[in-house]
């Protein structure tokens, strides 16, 4: 059982995404949208996971902790 989504690409049925949209009065920054999300997507639905989709990613992370106050 999966319980919680970490990534750079999520995909789900846009009536999922527009019933729990991210909550960003209490989550500042660009961190945590992930959890956020699938914490609350989770209460009502079920995960699956694929390992067939290739994603190469381009762009240079830093790590910001600023979120983590």
């Amino acid at each position: 059982m999966v319980a919680v989504l970490d990534g750079v690409w999520l995909c789900t049925r846009k009536n999922i995404a527009l019933k729990f949209p991210f909550d960003e009065r209490s989550l500042k920054g660009f961190h945590c949208y992930d959890l956020d999300f699938s914490l609350n997507v989770g209460l009502n639905h079920d995960f699956i996971i694929t390992y067939n989709v290739l994603l190469e990613r381009f762009s240079i992370v830093l790590p910001n902790f600023r979120a983590i106050d």
